[in-house]
């Protein structure tokens, strides 16, 4: 019978070796050579993903994966209109819808000549499922002298998860910043050890803009939880846990 050749990946010198020598094939990439049936090619190719991508969300991915949680109400979301909500081009809408649909979280239909995405799920349910692939949203720590400037921004870590539990409040506040929303190099960074602790607060560079997802002056629900992703404390475990199960979807 006829029998023909299946590769994951296929690149175009591997393709005309194939064809050079009248083997049939079949790949994922989109090639196919199946002279027994007919003959369809395709000039497009596909670079191998690194492994190691897909394990985990790109910062871009995760903004997406947000905006689609708290503001699509379960209904398709345009591209265009994520891409204006997170202020990124539709080109990084589009490689991090992709990544989302590598991950099964979103499905993508075409409307006319708009692209609409779809989350595959809600709340805690699609949070969990998820959960793997999400990343500390957190660059960087650093303390800097109280100022009430840095009040404005949005409350972070055990500070926010005081504001929602019963856990107790630290003693220096804790804010969020989008990293490139600050010039790091005209902020006066001090060490907590040698400042009384009513002088100083604690400031964490975000990879995404937390004010995006800002909810009554706390970061989100989710991008809180994942802020303590090394953090051991039974009680802030136990406290993520309630917030997450209390929390309206």
């Amino acid at each position: 019978m006829p029998v023909a050749l299946e590769f994951e990946y296929l690149s175009r010198t591997q393709r005309d070796s194939l064809l050079k020598r009248n083997i049939p094939f079949i790949s994922e990439s989109g090639q196919l050579y199946l002279p027994f049936l007919g003959m369809m090619l395709s000039e497009r190719f596909v670079q191998k993903k690194n492994e190691t991508e897909l394990t985990k969300m790109m910062p871009i991915t995760q903004a997406l994966f947000l905006y689609l949680i708290y503001k699509s109400e379960g209904k398709p979301i345009m591209k265009k209109e994520a891409a204006e909500f997170l202020g990124v081009t539709r080109t990084s809408i589009t490689r991090a819808s992709e990544q989302l649909i590598t991950f099964d979280l979103i499905s993508q239909q075409m409307r006319g000549k708009e692209s609409y995405m779809s989350i595959k799920g809600k709340g805690l349910e699609i949070y969990k499922k998820a959960r793997q692939y999400l990343i500390n949203p957190i660059q960087r720590k650093i303390t800097v002298l109280n100022d009430n400037a840095y009040r404005s921004y949005s409350l972070s870590g055990e500070s926010a998860l005081s504001k929602c539990t019963m856990l107790n409040a630290p003693l220096v506040d804790e804010y969020a910043i989008y990293k490139a929303n600050i010039d790091i190099n005209n902020i006066a960074v001090v060490d907590s050890r040698w400042e009384p602790e009513s002088n100083v607060i604690n400031l964490e560079l975000w990879k995404y803009d937390p004010r995006l997802f800002e909810i009554n002056g706390l970061v989100d629900p989710i991008s809180l939880s994942l802020c303590f992703e090394d953090n051991a404390d039974e009680r802030i475990e136990a406290s993520i846990e309630e917030y997450l199960e209390e929390y309206k979807w």
